[in-house]
């Protein structure tokens, strides 16, 4: 596909300021929780609170008319079942294609934050609204007659790509991908989230690090480096590119002692577990060994990502370093002296990494799904995001309070009483992590 933009003088760019910022990018910048994508998700994702604490107040969030596909956090409160999940999906997706078959929602042709959840790296070249609005077409007809969770995780995509990409459904936008996107509109900043859905998830999901994920997390940073590459050539007037790496990978709170039994505490001394499954299914199993060289290899992909973006970009790309900012809450290992205390009670609540459980105030600091941050954790992100952008630019950041997220967020205030749907969580994961690569077409 050639690559489009929009002529400077078209009309919808015409007496538009250049963005402040935009961002690019997965779930994490999409704001995803608990496989859950909608308005509020959106208003609490990382891109648009580091926007909120530099004060940008022309920042265009993506103003979603309802969520993609389906809510899991007030499905697990209403206690559905498969059956309830296909019909909901089924409204879901006819409201969105009513939508556009009216022509879209009203409001702003463009939004700042076009991350898309379960994107790879392919996705910022290859994804077209055009593209998209027909596969919700053709993926509607295919779930009429059953529930298809591979079909559903198809679908969530397609919905999310083909609303961020083009909101008002204007012609001109329907070929355009996000990088074009990007390229048309040159913000003065361009925030990225990229590489989770190269490997690393599907094997902190799986708890399996063999050799086909090895050589698929191998090519982050030859596919960041080609990234880069576009961004110098199409999108020169950029200022500054920040760029997120990695997170140490046994700091995802899907990945837990392989013993049921076992509460996960960790030793308090920053000590390896003694092995570790997929929380979601009871997956996998990574012995003490395999864990040390996962982590040892997402450190070293790191030190050529930074590498790969100073030798394209130079000084305009700043890397941002997530593996260390990780560490520091990764109570898992280090017992509570790394959780974050919430002002509750006599003694407060400690928010961790480890799994969130219905009953037993554990974890919070990941949503439902183990592999998304909580509303916290994205606090928490977006602090040291703005944190870099300030110290890089001599600019003032206000940090997000994370005891006002946390008073505000239903799911770690007012857990469900039943996780029962976990173990569909746990498929739809399976099907969604790595989804958003494309298919070879024209």
């Amino acid at each position: 596909m050639a690559f489009k933009i929009l002529p400077s003088d078209h009309e919808l760019l015409s007496g538009m300021p250049r963005p402040e910022m935009m961002a690019i990018g997965d779930s994490i910048y999409n704001g995803t929780q608990s496989l859950t994508t909608s308005v509020r998700h959106a208003q609490g994702a990382v891109p648009a609170l580091v926007a909120r604490g530099l004060g940008l107040r022309s920042f265009q969030l993506p103003i979603y008319p309802r969520e993609v596909l389906f809510d899991l956090e007030q499905a697990l409160r209403d206690g559905a079942g498969l059956g309830d999940l296909h019909r909901m999906v089924l409204a879901n997706v006819d409201a969105w294609l009513g939508g556009i078959d009216r022509g879209g929602v009203d409001g702003s042709p463009f939004f700042d934050n076009i991350a898309t959840a379960s994107a790879c790296f392919e996705n910022l070249y290859a994804d077209t609204a055009a593209h998209y609005t027909a596969e919700m077409r053709r993926l509607v007809a295919r779930l009429r007659d059953r529930l298809d969770l591979n079909a559903v995780s198809s679908l969530y995509y397609a919905v999310n790509a083909a609303f961020l990409l083009n909101p008002t459904c204007h012609p001109d936008l329907a070929d355009i991908t996000p990088l074009g996107l990007v390229a048309s509109r040159r913000p003065h900043r361009l925030l990225v989230n990229m590489g989770a859905n190269e490997g690393l998830f599907m094997t902190c999901l799986t708890a399996a690090y063999n050799q086909n994920r090895i050589i698929e997390i191998d090519l982050i940073p030859v596919l960041l480096r080609a990234l880069a590459e576009r961004l110098r050539d199409h999108c020169p007037s950029i200022g500054r590119i920040y760029v997120n790496g990695l997170i140490r990978p046994r700091v995802v709170a899907n990945l837990t002692p392989a013993d049921v039994n076992d509460t996960g505490d960790g030793l308090g001394d920053g000590s390896y577990l003694t092995d570790y499954c997929g929380r979601l299914g009871r997956l996998g199993r990574l012995t003490q060994a395999e864990m040390v060289r996962f982590d040892n290899h997402i450190h070293a992909i790191n030190d050529r990502m930074r590498a790969a973006l100073a030798d394209v970009l130079g000084s305009r790309a700043v890397f941002i370093d997530m593996y260390a900012f990780s560490d520091g809450f990764d109570a898992k290992h280090w017992g509570d002296g790394r959780a974050l205390v919430m002002p509750d009670g006599p003694y407060g609540i400690r928010l961790s990494n480890l799994p969130m459980t219905a009953f037993v105030a554990r974890g919070g600091l990941f949503s439902m799904d183990n592999l998304h941050p909580s509303s916290v954790g994205y606090a928490l992100m977006a602090n040291h995001v703005g944190a870099e952008i300030a110290a890089t630019e001599g600019v003032a950041f206000t940090p997000v309070d994370p005891v006002a997220v946390w008073r505000s967020d239903s799911l770690l205030r007012n857990r469900p009483g039943s996780l029962d749907l976990l173990s569909l969580i746990g498929a739809l994961v399976m099907s969604m992590v790595g989804l958003g690569r494309p298919p070879a077409r024209a």
